[in-house]
């Protein structure tokens, strides 16, 4: 287990510097207030699609359901960030910086949420798949 929270916090210090540097202007307020809003919003989706794959799965005991949400939330909220953040962050800096228009950069936000849906669509079915089979293992122990 403690390799799998070290990997997690890994991924999530990757994203959070990825987007960091990818904000090329403004201050570091402006920053972390971008990173944290993006990773808030990107989290409520990321619960959203895991409660709708939950639906139908019933776990022993709450504490178990709060762990499998916890580690399976806390597993896709970094991917799907990943997916989107850094190039939303690199076309609104383009747009201050005005070295895009805000156009060119609506189309490659406009590719950002389209990957995000794609993999959200992906990961239903996976978050399902996942908690099928940690139910399946509680019932065989």
């Amino acid at each position: 287990m403690i390799y799998i929270i070290l990997f997690l916090l890994v991924i999530h210090v990757a994203l959070i510097y990825i987007t960091y540097k990818n904000l090329h202007t403004g201050t570091t307020k402006e920053k972390v207030i971008f990173i944290l809003v993006g990773i808030g919003l990107i989290y409520f989706i990321t619960s959203m699609v895991y409660a709708l794959s939950n639906m139908g799965v019933e776990f022993p005991n709450d504490e178990v359901s709060s762990m499998v949400k916890q580690l399976i939330t806390f597993t896709f909220v970094p991917v799907n960030a990943l997916v989107c953040m850094p190039m939303i962050a690199s076309s609104y800096s383009k747009v201050r910086n005005k070295q895009i228009t805000k156009e060119k950069a609506k189309k490659k936000i406009v590719i950002a949420i389209v990957l995000l849906v794609i993999f959200i669509i992906f990961e239903y079915f996976y978050m399902k798949d996942i908690q099928t089979g940690i139910l399946n293992m509680i019932r065989k122990n």
